[in-house]
C-alpha cells in the first residue's frame, strides 16, 4: 500500500460531481446506522466532492446545497469522521491497487473503496453483505 503521499496519482487531485446512486444506497446508510429522514437526505442530495493533497495530508471536501463537510485523514493513520449517525466513528484509509480505501477499525467488514480514473469517481461501499455503489463524474 503507498503511504507516501508523492505516490498517490494525479488522477485523485481533482473534483467530481454526483452522477447516480444504485438501489443499494439506502439499505447500505442504513446499516451502517443513518437514520431514516438522514438517509433520505443523503440520497437525494447530489454533492460536489473535491479531494485535495497538502504534504502528508488528504482532505476531501463535500459540498450540497445544505452543508459542507471537509475530512481530513494522513493515509495509514486512524482518524475519526461522523458518517451520518450523529457518532464519530473511526477509521483507517489507504491507497492499494488503484483504490482508496476507508475502513472502520470497529467494524473492519465496513469498507469504502473510491476507485479514481480519467472519466470520475467510482465509489464501492460496503458493509454487513451489503454492497452500494456512488458514481461522480470529473469537473
Amino acid at each position: 500500500s503507498i503511504t507516501r503521499m508523492d505516490q498517490l496519482p494525479g488522477t485523485l487531485r481533482r473534483t467530481y460531481d454526483f452522477v447516480s446512486n444504485d438501489m443499494h444506497v439506502d439499505e447500505y446508510l442504513s446499516d451502517i446506522g443513518v437514520g431514516f429522514l438522514e438517509r433520505k437526505k443523503m440520497i437525494a442530495m447530489h454533492p460536489r466532492l473535491t479531494v485535495n493533497v497538502d504534504g502528508d495530508t488528504i482532505t476531501t471536501k463535500t459540498v450540497t446545497s445544505l452543508e459542507t463537510k471537509e475530512v481530513t485523514f494522513t493515509l495509514g493513520q486512524e482518524y475519526e469522521e461522523d458518517p451520518g449517525t450523529g457518532s464519530n466513528v473511526k477509521y483507517v484509509t489507504v491507497f492499494e491497487d488503484g483504490y482508496l480505501i476507508t475502513k472502520e477499525v470497529d467494524e473492519p467488514e465496513s469498507v469504502v473503496k473510491r476507485n479514481f480514473n480519467a472519466s470520475g469517481l467510482i465509489m464501492i461501499m460496503k458493509t454487513k453483505g451489503v454492497t452500494a455503489v456512488r458514481v461522480f463524474k470529473r469537473v
